[in-house]
């Protein structure tokens, strides 16, 4: 009976605090899986910031969006926070950044049985390339040069199709966001997907942080997202979601 009494009320605490939590909005890009969607959802960038604000007493609705519109839907004023992003858009000035909570790391891959030779960005002209959508935008002009005229460099929006088509030797080489490779090469039901790779690194990593309205909420999202890695449960969210 006692226990019964206790256990009340414990959940009526629990409810109470509940009903205390901030509510604020936040607009993400919807990029590839498994960053911010997922099969089963959300993908863990967007659950790490959803931890972290609930670590700090903040509950959080997301809302989806292609990157250029989440840009304008911050702007417009209609969310409290904006996420992906760095110093350097426009629609965040005046705002409050965090601190990095997401490292985006692009890489090229090739199968190792194959020993592609890319010592350097140049030699990606003598192989046949296939690159995620607007590739020559986003990692500059080296990469660009390097690819220009290229008859076998292409590029495609659907990146499972991209890992697919390496272990089917259809492509040489591919060029793709490290955590995209892994989780869709996962989902591959093609035997060959466990033939090891080389992955050639000559992209700096991209380090994103969430930009606010409020500098009080931006200070307590830096606090949980310092708790979610110190914690371990920061890396356990990502290694969830690249294991299913």
């Amino acid at each position: 009976m006692q226990f019964g009494k206790v256990w009340m009320i414990a959940c009526l605490l629990i409810v109470s605090m509940l009903s205390y939590a901030e509510s604020i909005s936040v607009v993400a890009g919807r990029s590839s899986q498994p960053y911010t969607y997922s099969d089963q959802g959300y993908g863990f960038e967007v659950k790490i910031v959803d931890e972290a604000m609930n670590l700090v007493g903040y509950e959080v609705e997301f809302l989806l969006q292609p990157l250029a519109r989440a840009k304008i839907t911050y702007e417009q004023g209609r969310v409290d926070g904006l996420m992906t992003i760095n110093e350097n858009y426009q629609a965040v000035k005046d705002s409050f950044l965090s601190i990095t909570y997401i490292t985006y790391r692009n890489v090229i891959v090739s199968l190792e049985e194959r020993n592609m030779v890319v010592d350097t960005l140049a030699d990606l002209g003598n192989h046949r390339v296939i690159a995620f959508q607007r590739a020559t935008i986003a990692l500059g002009d080296k990469f660009a040069a390097a690819v220009a005229g290229n008859k076998g460099y292409w590029e495609m929006n659907e990146q499972q199709q991209q890992v697919a088509m390496l272990f089917l030797g259809r492509t040489d080489l591919i060029v793709i966001d490290h955590q995209i490779f892994k989780y869709y090469r996962n989902r591959l039901n093609n035997a060959d997907k466990n033939q090891p790779v080389v992955y050639h690194e000559f992209f700096e990593p991209n380090h994103y942080k969430v930009a606010f309205v409020d500098r009080r909420v931006r200070d307590a999202f830096n606090q949980g997202v310092r708790e979610l890695r110190a914690s371990g449960r920061y890396q356990e969210i990502i290694d969830t979601y690249m294991s299913e």
